[in-house]
C-alpha cells in the first residue's frame, strides 16, 4: 500500500510544481536608435568603341558603345570625353600601332552625343552630356563614333580616350 500512495502522490507532486513557478511582476522595456549616412557616391562603367576592320572601299565607318552611370538617385552629373592620347589640336586621331619607314601613321575619328552624329561630345561646357540620376540609380548613354571616308595604310590603328564623370 505504501508503494501505491507513493504512485499516486507524484503527479500531486508535478502539478504543484507547475502551479509554484512565480508569475513575472514587471516588465521593462527600452529603444536603440538607428542611424545609416549614404555617401554620394557615382560608378562609371564603359565598353570600348570598336570600328572592326575595314578596307579600302570600305567608305565611312560608325560605331557604338555604352556609358553606364550607377549614383545615388537624384544625383546631378556630368559625363565629358576628351580628345585622347593621339589628338591634334582638336582633331582625334587613332595612331598605327605600327611605324613604316620610321614614321607613324594617323586615322582621324569623331565621337559624337547624338545618334546623327552632329553633337561633338567634348570636355568643354556645351559639349558634355549631362542629367539626373533616376530611382533605379542607373543611367545609360550611347557613344557614336564615326571615321570618316579615309584612305589610310593597311595596319591597325588605336587610341584611348578618358572618360570623365562629375557629380
Amino acid at each position: 500500500m505504501k508503494f501505491m500512495l507513493k504512485i499516486a502522490a507524484l503527479p500531486v507532486t508535478v502539478a504543484c510544481l507547475a502551479v509554484a513557478n512565480p508569475a513575472y511582476a514587471g516588465e521593462a522595456t527600452n529603444t536603440v536608435a538607428l542611424a545609416l549616412e549614404v555617401q554620394p557616391g557615382c560608378r562609371l562603367d564603359t565598353e570600348p568603341l570598336m570600328f572592326g576592320n575595314a578596307n579600302f572601299f570600305t567608305g565611312q565607318i560608325d560605331a557604338t558603345s555604352t556609358i553606364d552611370v550607377r549614383c545615388n538617385p537624384g544625383t546631378a552629373y556630368t559625363v565629358a570625353v576628351d580628345n585622347g592620347d593621339n589628338a591634334l589640336n582638336s582633331q582625334r586621331r587613332m595612331v598605327s600601332t605600327s611605324a613604316f619607314l620610321g614614321l607613324f601613321r594617323y586615322v582621324n575619328y569623331q565621337i559624337y552625343r547624338n545618334p546623327g552624329r552632329n553633337q561633338v561630345w567634348g570636355s568643354n561646357p556645351g559639349h558634355v552630356v549631362s542629367g539626373v540620376i533616376p530611382a533605379s540609380g542607373h543611367a545609360t548613354h550611347t557613344m557614336y563614333g564615326r571615321v570618316p571616308n579615309t584612305i589610310a595604310w593597311s595596319v591597325e590603328y588605336r587610341d584611348t580616350v578618358t572618360v570623365t564623370l562629375t557629380f
